[in-house]
């Protein structure tokens, strides 16, 4: 939110930057775990590849580990949260790393949960205020003796900037929701083909180790269900390429100074 050196009008603007700190808070961590799951498959630059994906990969390539032994230990599907848990004991390198970044993504996603009704309610309280904040700015611009009139331009140019985003905050929060509900969904798909590929399981791995496939992507893509690759999956995998290359320029970034 934008300063406007209106006290009153900053004080709600401050409160609700703090509202959409704690929004990014809880979706960075979410994303974070995500990009490293899909990092550590190899799945990052496969439109349409979500966690369902990399889950079953991620088996798949730890039965080809064992040469096809001892796969009816290598995963276990759950009726609840976290709905897929994976066995690493036999995991190697990056595919450790990957289940690792599952966990972390599972346990971003139950915290998220838990926390996003009261942010909802609180999302639709401050858009209900938004369209009112202008005219308390110009009021406040009249009673102010201590602007002068490039900064009272401002101030009105700012509030109405921030009353703009309040007024989205709503969405904000709804495709938060999205992506948590997205996300248990992707999951839960990972249990429901892993189950339905159980007795070939050990038959996948051989296969995957006879081939030589080193991913969790070349296993899954030579022996999973197809990926849907449709204008939405296509707009997901555009934004997340977007949101990497911004990443590694803020790494390259600090790396330099």
């Amino acid at each position: 939110m934008q300063k406007t050196k209106l006290p009153g009008m900053d004080e709600v603007f401050d409160e609700v930057q703090g509202f959409v700190d704690e929004i990014y808070e809880i979706q960075d961590p979410i994303d974070d775990a995500l990009e490293n799951l899909l990092w550590y498959t190899n799945f990052h630059k496969t439109v349409g590849a979500t966690a369902h994906h990399c889950c079953v990969g991620i088996v798949f390539s730890l039965a080809a580990a064992t040469n096809g032994a001892g796969v009816e230990n290598l995963f276990e599907v759950k009726p609840a949260s976290p709905f897929l848990e994976l066995n690493k004991s036999s995991a190697q390198g990056d595919t450790i790393k990957a289940i690792d970044a599952f966990t972390d993504y599972i346990k971003a996603l139950t915290a998220a949960k838990d926390r996003i009704e009261p942010l909802a309610d609180k999302a639709k309280s401050f858009a209900e205020k938004a369209p009112d904040l202008p005219g308390k700015c110009k009021d406040d611009i009249s009673n102010s003796k201590d602007l002068g009139m490039m900064e009272k331009a401002k101030a009105a140019k700012n509030t109405a900037s921030n009353s703009k985003h309040m007024a989205k905050l709503p969405s904000l929060v709804t495709g938060l929701k999205d992506t948590i509900q997205e996300a248990f969904e992707s999951v839960q798909g990972a249990g429901k083909e892993l189950n339905a590929k159980k007795d070939k399981l050990s038959d996948i791995g051989k296969d995957c180790a006879a081939k030589k496939l080193e991913y969790p992507k070349d296993c899954y893509l030579e022996f999973g269900d197809p990926i849907n690759v449709d204008g939405n999956a296509k707009k997901k995998h555009a934004a997340q390429q977007k949101k990497m290359k911004k990443k590694e320029a803020g790494k390259k970034k600090d790396t330099a100074k």
